[in-house]
């Protein structure tokens, strides 16, 4: 994945080196379950470099060598513990490296010597992210920001905190400091464009999502939520549209990618031609059988079609997958009215009255 590095930000510090991780886990409430997230580490302001051992281990973090910058900063930080910033810039490899639970650790140990380094907090913000505990790591952002402002990053991840609690209102607000912090923030801006998309807010997001794709014409989750937006907006063919130029990219993309397929799927059925949405959904299925939106909707078009024993099934592993999706289940009840199946029927609708009216994304 191409690295990236960032020069002297504002406030005079060196902003942080990092690799994107791919986009893949940026749909993962619209379409499933996250892939890697960016990995991304924040660089002290001000370097002490104590030793050659050090300046090496920098110059190769620099690099984007991690494993050799790894084992020159753990040799620092035995020679002359807590006496250098080694155990951050060791902690910064270790997040590079996916090593989550060490740079952890190291943060903690850095932080009880020096509970005020801002650098310190916001990374271990980003670790608590990237290991899935929101609560945790909006908590280490607020630490850091009482002794330093937000970077565009550090808001960009709160918002996905927040994404992750389901607080769509936080969420939209944070992923909006940080494009107003910076606007060539691809992600951030994608991120805030998917949140716009969800509260209903299609033009701005449109718009925002045309801009992107012009900047990243390969991207297909940025291709397949603008599709999404131009169908919610009912210009179906604009939609269709790109799809398609979305669906013609993938084959020949490394990492097989079955969003477009779906949204095109989808599309076809709302448009009324469930025979070509059935075969854009079951090719999605053939390069992510998880995926519970391809499920539910080829059972609902297989309900159409009055096939039921396959809509049955297709529901059924839909809701195994994702419990609260709501129309499953009256898709399913309707499937066991019309099999004769009257008790799985009533147990269906009983699942769905359990569940919130309010429109949640899925």
């Amino acid at each position: 994945m191409k690295a990236l590095a960032k020069c002297r930000g504002k406030r005079g510090r060196i902003a942080r080196a990092f690799r994107l991780g791919g986009w893949g886990w940026v749909l993962f409430l619209i379409c499933g379950a996250p892939a890697a997230a960016p990995r991304q580490a924040r660089q002290p302001s001000r370097p002490v470099v104590v030793s050659p051992r050090l300046a090496a281990g920098i110059a190769e973090f620099r690099q984007f060598h991690f494993r050799r910058a790894a084992a020159a900063f753990r040799a620092v930080e035995l020679a002359h513990p807590g006496k250098t910033g080694a155990l951050l810039w060791l902690a910064k490899c270790r997040i590079n490296l996916g090593q989550l639970a060490m740079a952890q650790n190291d943060l903690e140990t850095f932080l009880a010597r020096k509970p005020r380094s801002d650098d310190a907090l916001s990374l271990l913000g980003f670790v608590d992210f990237r290991r899935h505990h929101p609560h945790r790591s909006l908590a280490a952002y607020a630490r850091a920001a009482s002794i330093q402002p937000p970077l565009g990053d550090d808001y960009k991840i709160m918002g996905l905190d927040y994404i992750a609690l389901r607080d769509w209102k936080h969420a939209r607000r944070e992923l909006a400091r940080a494009v107003r912090l910076e606007p060539q923030n691809l992600q951030a801006q994608y991120y805030l464009a998917w949140m716009q998309y969800i509260a209903n807010q299609f033009t701005p997001a449109s718009r925002r999502l045309q801009r992107l794709a012009r900047a990243e014409p390969r991207n297909l989750n940025v291709l397949t939520l603008l599709g999404l937006t131009l169908e919610a907006q009912s210009h179906f063919r604009r939609a269709a549209a790109i799809f398609l130029k979305a669906i013609a990219l993938e084959p020949g993309l490394q990492a097989r990618n079955a969003q477009p397929y779906i949204g095109y799927g989808i599309l076809l059925e709302r448009t009324g031609h469930p025979r070509q949405a059935g075969r854009q959904l079951r090719a999605a299925l053939r390069i992510k059988p998880a995926s519970f939106r391809a499920l539910a909707h080829l059972g609902h078009i297989d309900l159409m079609l009055n096939r039921l024993p396959p809509a049955e099934r297709e529901l059924t592993a839909a809701l195994r997958l994702n419990p609260r999706y709501r129309p499953a289940y009256y898709q399913l009840a309707q499937v066991y009215r019309r099999e004769g199946k009257i008790t799985q029927e009533r147990l269906a609708l009983q699942e769905l009255a359990k569940l919130p009216l309010h429109n949640v994304p899925q």
